[in-house]
């Protein structure tokens, strides 16, 4: 995902997932994972070897020994981009539709599966 080998990682901090931008959110991240043992689901952004940044889907929890002393940390990290994409079309066709609607000069009445109003939009000329 980042475009390192396991041997160019063994040793590197975690920051080298990072640019110093997104280093704020992560090391914000990194004290609530101190101050509450976990984190789920949160959007960081990452930087590959390439430079190059993309967003992740993450989850972290720290792991303790049997006294209660952290030992690990275990941590996920998803690739989202294509659900940015998605989501940046879906912006982009509701905001075309409701261009659409607004252009009208016909009423145009959305309602929901129980016929309660949804939408309105009615042009009049003035």
């Amino acid at each position: 995902m980042h475009g390192y080998t396991v041997d160019q990682l063994i040793g590197r901090n975690l920051s080298i997932f990072h640019n110093e931008d997104q280093m704020k959110r992560v090391e914000k991240l990194n004290k609530q994972l101190v101050q509450t043992g976990s984190f789920v689901a949160e959007e960081v952004w990452h930087t590959r070897k390439d430079k190059t940044s993309f967003p992740a889907l993450m989850s972290a929890v720290v792991i303790k020994d049997e006294d209660d002393k952290p030992i690990f940390l275990s941590a996920t990290a998803i690739d989202i981009t294509d659900l940015h994409q998605v989501k940046e079309e879906i912006i982009k066709t509701k905001d075309y539709s409701d261009n659409i609607i607004e252009s009208s000069l016909d009423a145009i009445v959305i309602t929901d599966s129980k016929f309660y109003f949804a939408y309105q939009f009615t042009f009049t000329f003035l």
